[in-house]
């Protein structure tokens, strides 16, 4: 019992040292994000494809696969969405919505929708490129509206990633209420590997609330490789027509600038 008593100063020392010591040894958790959603825009090209996954309780699910070719520095991007599996409730009734493409040569962004159509177009706005990543879409404005959080060193499918939770605040938190987002990245690559995000969103300023849980999941990333730079010219399809009302399709999360 002496041996003991005497042994728990050192025992106790010993485990805080260790506590410190982790706490010493966690990598900071922004400047991870930061690395890793940066990776795209600091790539010569950019080809990948991920698979996002929606779900909203009553409102219905919904997955769509992004297919994604760009040259960041040159402004082009080419997008192409489309919806894949079944998707159920309300969602169903807007899937048609999600088929769509854009193609930026740098100057002009033009957004094609089959369901009308027709497409848009609109001036190259370099917000546009940031919004068109799927981390971006996931944690825009993350870097002045938001706190990060390490969380833990995991591994997904094998790979070695670092988990850092995304803490919205002000306005952000507002629009995503409670909802825990959780961005995985790869150890080695330091490149976005997956982001989650589940919680309770509010729809409108008095909708009822809504349980969400969100996906995205890299599926394949190819960096610095050639891309053909007709990959970047919009030809509109036959019998497309282009959609002149200030209401027509622009891109995502990016206000259309005057023209």
């Amino acid at each position: 019992m002496r041996y003991t008593r005497a042994a728990r100063p050192v025992i106790l020392a010993a485990a805080l040292s260790l506590t410190v010591a982790s706490a010493q040894a966690a990598p900071d958790a922004r400047a991870l994000v930061t690395s890793a959603t940066s990776a795209m825009q600091k790539a010569r090209s950019y080809q990948g494809t991920w698979l996002m996954t929606m779900s909203m309780g009553q409102i219905g699910s919904l997955s769509m696969s992004i297919d994604m070719k760009m040259v960041p520095a040159a402004g082009k991007f080419a997008v192409k969405m489309a919806p894949t599996g079944q998707a159920t409730g309300q969602m169903a009734m807007g899937a048609p919505m999600v088929n769509m493409s854009m193609v930026s040569d740098g100057k002009t962004v033009y957004v094609y929708m089959p369901a009308m159509n027709g497409y848009s177009r609109q001036a190259a706005d370099k917000r546009m490129l940031e919004a068109m990543s799927p981390s971006g879409m996931a944690m825009r404005g993350a870097d002045k509206d938001a706190d990060f959080k390490y969380v833990k060193a995991d591994r997904l499918n094998g790979t070695p990633v670092h988990v850092v939770q995304v803490i919205p605040k002000g306005t952000r938190a507002k629009q995503l209420g409670n909802a825990k987002i959780l961005v995985y990245i790869d150890q080695a690559a330091t490149r976005v590997r997956q982001v989650t995000m589940n919680g309770t969103i509010q729809q409108g300023p008095n909708g009822p609330s809504q349980q969400m849980t969100m996906k995205m999941v890299v599926k394949r990333e190819v960096l610095n490789q050639p891309v053909a730079d007709s990959t970047f010219k919009f030809t509109p399809p036959p019998g497309a027509k282009e959609l002149k009302s200030a209401g027509g399709p622009g891109v995502p999360g990016v206000p259309s600038p005057g023209r």
